[in-house]
């Protein structure tokens, strides 16, 4: 098709048209011409449409057959009240150990030992960045996230070598690893694999390290524009970061932390982040489950091989006036597909099933 042929369909049409086609169908669509090409690409508008039209709640798990690897999403479906699949995307280089991140922008981001794979589920293309070939060198954190100012997603990584440890940054769109000139805070900051997994709001990618001699929790940010690293003032995290959980809730920054008595489970909170350095208790859960997404007056929450659907119970009036949301189980979400709830925490074949961000 030549490129000027398509100047007869209007943008707008040309746009809500192919953002409504599956992802594979993209896929061949992008070879119609330059035009289109580049719209499926990097069309800013293009992709919000495409993430418009998908559905907004998602799950994904990581499966290895003996000849190929497979990311595989469930949505949930409000009328069945149950999670169906929805699609499978294949790549080679895929394994059930790898670790899939909280989506940004659309996109699915999993990294192993030896490479990272982005996903973009709406247009089925992927990217796979490989580690240099260094037999000492492994990747032991990974982080993903976009910068609204500069329009464009970054995935940091942390290598761990003989030599020292150090910080990389690749630009989507880029063709190499760039390192982080600011190390993170090698002094202070212990990253390791005991820190939990990050998240990214508003332009910067957080996680959980902490303190190399008091070993005490410490909330660090990174800014995908600037690439600087920087310590954060959190809700006193206390003592134990096995305790402590990174979240997104209601696209603001929020931290899981888990209240333990005497002897036993007390209750789990979250705080929000609701500007720079000030925080406040927004919601409580009951012992035995632990928040993934949370958005008003619902919640999801991973309890044993299951994942729950949580409605509010009550608003519970704090000192100073604040409201805290408190939360009971209310009916378990099915999988309409029996079998592939069997895997829910992981098998040699498939790993635990991880809950996207329901806020790009």
């Amino acid at each position: 098709m030549a490129d000027n042929e398509t100047e007869i369909i209007p943008y707008d049409i040309l746009i809500d048209i192919l953002s409504r086609l599956p992802g594979k169908s993209l896929l061949r669509f992008r070879g119609a011409c330059k035009h289109w090409r580049d719209i499926i690409d990097h069309d800013p508008h293009f992709l919000a449409l495409c993430r418009a039209h998908r559905p907004p709640f998602t799950l994904a798990s990581l499966s290895r057959t003996r000849t190929r690897g497979v990311v595989r999403l469930y949505a949930f479906n409000d009328k069945k009240n149950a999670f169906t699949k929805t699609d499978d995307f294949e790549c080679d280089a895929i394994r059930s150990t790898h670790t899939v991140l909280p989506s940004c922008g659309g996109l699915i981001c999993c990294y192993g030992e030896r490479h990272v794979l982005v996903l973009n589920p709406s247009t089925s293309d992927r990217r796979l960045l490989l580690l240099p070939p260094t037999p000492t060198s492994t990747i032991i954190g990974c982080g993903f996230g976009y910068s609204p100012s500069l329009k464009t997603h970054k995935v940091v990584r942390f290598i761990d070598h003989p030599c020292g440890s150090k910080c990389e940054v690749f630009t989507l769109g880029a063709d190499s690893w760039r390192p982080v000139e600011q190390q993170p805070l090698e002094r202070l900051i212990n990253f390791n694999h005991r820190c939990r997994r990050p998240v990214s709001v508003h332009g910067k990618i957080y996680w959980i390290g902490f303190e190399r001699h008091t070993r005490r929790p410490v909330l660090v940010g990174f800014d995908l524009e600037t690439e600087r690293f920087a310590a954060v003032d959190e809700p006193r995290l206390g003592v134990n970061v096995d305790h402590l959980y990174l979240r997104v809730v209601e696209a603001r920054l929020g931290v899981v932390k888990k209240i333990w008595g005497q002897w036993e489970l007390e209750k789990m909170e979250i705080w929000v982040m609701e500007r720079e350095g000030v925080w406040r208790e927004r919601y409580a859960f009951g012992l035995e489950v632990m928040p993934e997404a949370v958005w008003g007056m619902k919640a999801v929450v991973r309890q044993g091989k299951g994942f729950y659907l949580c409605e509010s119970s009550e608003k519970v009036l704090k000192a100073g006036d604040d409201d805290v949301v408190g939360f009971d189980v209310v009916k378990l979400v099915e999988f309409e597909d029996g079998g592939d709830s069997d895997g829910l925490l992981g098998t040699k074949k498939q790993s635990p099933l991880m809950l996207l961000n329901v806020t790009d």
